[in-house]
């Protein structure tokens, strides 16, 4: 779970996060979270995953 965390934390951090990237992040940050449902920041990483999502209108439906 801590791999996958560390992959997607890096890919939230990226300078460049676009569309893809924020879909592999969460990808990620959820794999991390089903093998450890108590892992605490692999949540707030997902939820600014999600924030970056917002900001920039990535997902097709926002209410989703």
């Amino acid at each position: 779970a801590h791999d996958l965390f560390l992959k997607g934390r890096e890919l939230v951090r990226a300078a460049d996060i676009n569309r893809e990237i924020f879909r592999q992040a969460v990808e990620l940050l959820n794999r991390a979270i089903a093998l450890d449902p108590g892992y605490a920041q692999a949540y707030a990483w997902l939820a600014l995953a999600h924030i970056h999502n917002y900001k920039n209108s990535w997902k097709e439906d926002p209410d989703a």
